[in-house]
C-alpha cells in the first residue's frame, strides 16, 4: 500500500514534501519493523500479531454497529414508507392485480421511433 501512496502522489505538501511520500515512509518503515520483528524474535512477532488482530477485531464489531445502525435507522424505516405507499398497487384483497395495457400506436412514425 506504501508503493500505492508513492506512486499516486498528492496535491498537500508539508514543508515541500508530497503527503503521500509521508505515507508511504511511514508504511515502508511499519513494514520493515514488523519484519525485523519477524525475523530476530519470532515471539514477539506473535504477541504483536495477537494484539494487531485484537485491535482490527475491535475496529470490526465498531464498524458493524455503525452500519447496522445506519441500516436500522435510516434505511428501513424507508422501505416501510415506501411499502406503505404501496407503489405496485398490490392491495391486499383486491379480486385481481391485472391492469391493461395502454394501446399501442401502430402508425409508422412510432414504428421508426423505437426508443
Amino acid at each position: 500500500m506504501g508503493a500505492v501512496f508513492w506512486y499516486v502522489g498528492s496535491r498537500g505538501h508539508a514543508n515541500g514534501i508530497p503527503a503521500s511520500h509521508v505515507i508511504a515512509s511511514v508504511l515502508f518503515t511499519l513494514a520493515a519493523a514488523f519484519l525485523l520483528t519477524s525475523l530476530l524474535a519470532p515471539a514477539a512477532a506473535v504477541a504483536l500479531y495477537r494484539r494487531w488482530t485484537a485491535g482490527a477485531h475491535a475496529v470490526g464489531v465498531a464498524f458493524t454497529l455503525v452500519l447496522f445502525s445506519l441500516v436500522f435507522v435510516g434505511v428501513l424505516p424507508f422501505f416501510l414508507f415506501v411499502r406503505r405507499r404501496d407503489p405496485l398497487r398490490k392491495r391486499l384483497g383486491a379480486a385481481s392485480y391485472w391492469e391493461p395495457a395502454p394501446p399501442d400506436d401502430p402508425s409508422l412514425e412510432r414504428a421508426l421511433r423505437q426508443y
